[in-house]
């Protein structure tokens, strides 16, 4: 499958001519090569709390920015 998706990028890039867009191609490329995906320093407990905070996210499992705002200042108080 990686070899598919690059044969058909290095097709389209070799369609570009214009030399800003090819500036551009790679910018954004680099952008993402550069980015490293931050689960991979998590450890094996923080990615279990992590998949659970997504499960109780998709079922609605969740209070609204209002209602934490205020319950994050009323335990600021205390």
């Amino acid at each position: 499958m990686n070899n598919k998706i690059k044969s058909k990028i290095y097709e389209l890039i070799e369609t570009i001519d214009d030399k800003n867009i090819l500036a551009q191609v790679m910018k954004d490329v680099n952008f993402y090569v550069d980015q490293l995906d931050i689960t991979d320093e998590l450890s094996s407990g923080q990615l279990k709390e992590l998949d659970l905070a997504i499960a109780e996210a998709n079922d609605k499992q969740t209070i609204d920015w209002n209602k934490f705002k205020r319950e994050l200042d009323e335990w600021k108080s205390r």
